[in-house]
């Protein structure tokens, strides 16, 4: 079932893309130029989107869906653990896109955050993540 919601909204998202107000809101660039989408649902861990996230060249535009539309959330991700700031809150790795989503609507609109991830293995992942527009 998960699938087939993730394919309805990267249709929904594709044609969308044809609407230059929508492609404003995909400010998160890689580092080739380009900004990269990765559709989320609610359930999907954030270990899995920062995986993706690193994997698009380090940053990328993240789309979840809401009751009444989507949300777009610029994301950079970095497995450079020298690079993170012990002041820095933490999130576990069993953590889910649908309660860190919940945190940046809790916090506002305009909310930016930096924060590190403890995976399993013991690595730590730094990152950064904004909202950037509600969209129906």
């Amino acid at each position: 079932m998960d699938d087939v919601e993730r394919a309805a909204i990267t249709r929904l998202v594709y044609r969308r893309l044809t609407d230059p107000g929508f492609r404003d809101r995909l400010t998160a660039k890689a580092s080739d130029g380009t900004r990269p989408i990765v559709v989320v649902l609610p359930g999907d861990s954030l270990e899995r989107l920062l995986a993706d996230v690193e994997r698009l060249g380090g940053a990328a535009n993240v789309v979840l869906p809401v009751l009444n539309g989507v949300v777009v959330i610029a994301m950079a991700a970095s497995a450079n653990s020298d690079a993170i700031d012990p002041g820095v809150a933490q999130l576990t790795s069993d953590c889910t896109v649908g309660l860190f989503f919940a945190r940046l609507r809790i916090d506002g609109d305009e909310a930016a955050y930096r924060f590190v991830m403890e995976r399993p293995d013991h690595r730590r992942d730094a990152g950064s993540a904004e909202m950037v527009a509600l969209t129906s």
